[in-house]
């Protein structure tokens, strides 16, 4: 995370609150060239989100000129991954002006401005609306990413079991039993799967991590406890890596 970019995310005045904790999000993720790819899975754990809405969220800010999405990222298999996005600090400089941007960061947010970009911040009444051209929102180019993404921390099965517990009672809670503790009953949900479902909670772990190392849109923490817990069902939308085929 670059504080530069968090920064400067803090100190935009989006439309609405909802663009205005994407920005944030995009933020987190962005490196001192203010440049990002988190899937939109990922946006949608962080702000709570649908994925609809984030996908609607970023178009908005793109609109507004407050991002700007590069190209395509593409998986190993060829087909089409995850956006790159590039937060826009020429276009929207921070609220004090003292904001600094070199030569590279002025390539990246506007290629075909050829002169320095004087508009102020954004207000209630007032749109900066730079063109958009081909080199923008051209198709991927195929060619790998500078910075290629950082496959986190590996997931530990005590973390799954124990985020699956707190999962389980808190579905219990909602569907109106009656749970004299629900802190006792996580505990004793994640010492079940601990104990007598840990191939299932290994098993998620490595398509977990195979899916991450591969830049792919990572599975949905909510996704993977309730297959901790028995319901498989949405873990098919996110498959094994395709395995390179060996001679």
């Amino acid at each position: 995370m670059s504080v530069k970019a968090m920064t400067w995310a803090w100190q935009q005045q989006t439309a609405t609150a909802g663009q205005k904790l994407v920005l944030l999000a995009l933020a987190d993720h962005a490196g001192e060239d203010f440049t990002c790819y988190p899937s939109t899975a990922r946006l949608s754990e962080k702000t709570g989100y649908t994925v609809r809405t984030i996908r609607s969220l970023i178009d908005d800010l793109e609109a507004d000129s407050f991002v700007i999405k590069a190209h395509r990222k593409r998986r190993r298999d060829g087909t089409l991954g995850t956006w790159v996005y590039r937060l826009n600090g020429q276009c929207h400089p921070d609220v004090t002006g003292a904001a600094e941007h070199d030569a590279d960061d002025t390539d990246q947010c506007h290629p075909d401005v050829t002169g320095p970009v004087t508009s102020g911040n954004r207000t209630s009444d007032t749109r900066v609306s730079p063109p958009v051209t081909p080199q923008l929102r051209a198709e991927p180019s195929g060619e790998p990413s500078m910075n290629p993404p950082t496959v986190p921390v590996q997931l530990t099965r005590e973390q799954l079991a124990t985020a699956a517990g707190d999962q389980y009672a808190r579905d219990e809670v909602t569907r109106g039993a009656q749970v004299r503790s629900p802190a006792g009953l996580a505990r004793s949900k994640s010492r079940e799967l601990l104990t007598k479902h840990s191939d299932r909670l290994d098993a998620l772990i490595e398509r977990d991590r195979q899916i991450r190392a591969a830049g792919l849109d990572p599975i949905p923490g909510s996704v993977l406890h309730a297959a901790a817990l028995g319901d498989s069902h949405s873990l098919a939308h996110y498959p094994y890596p395709a395995q390179e085929q060996t001679a």
